[in-house]
C-alpha cells in the first residue's frame, strides 16, 4: 500500500467515525424530540455543542490508534489483519 493510499484510508476512517458519531447524536435529538412532543430547535447548534463534549472528543481520540496502525502498516495483509481485529460491534461510539 502506498503512502498516498494509507493517507486516504486514514481520512476515510476519520470521516466515517465523525459521521457515525453525528448520526448517534442526531438520533438522540430526534428521540428526545419525539418523547417531549416538541420539535428540535436549532439542531445544528445543538450538534455543535454536543461535539464539544468530552465523550465525543474521547470517541474521536480512540480511533486515532487505528489510524496510527494504518500509517505504520506496510502491506495490505497486515492491514486486513488489523481491520479484522475490530470487534463486530464496530468502532467506538
Amino acid at each position: 500500500m502506498t503512502k498516498e493510499q494509507q493517507g486516504e484510508v486514514c481520512e476515510l476512517i476519520r470521516h466515517y467515525t465523525r459521521l457515525r458519531i453525528d448520526n448517534i447524536l442526531m438520533s438522540g435529538m430526534l428521540l428526545a424530540s419525539e418523547e417531549s412532543g416538541k420539535p428540535v430547535e436549532d439542531w445544528l447548534g445543538q450538534l455543535r455543542i454536543l461535539r464539544q463534549l468530552p465523550a465525543h472528543q474521547a470517541a474521536l481520540k480512540e480511533t486515532e490508534w487505528l489510524i496510527a496502525q494504518v500509517r505504520q502498516t506496510a502491506d495490505e495483509e497486515s492491514l486486513m489483519t488489523l481491520i479484522s481485529s475490530i470487534p463486530k460491534s464496530g468502532l467506538p461510539n
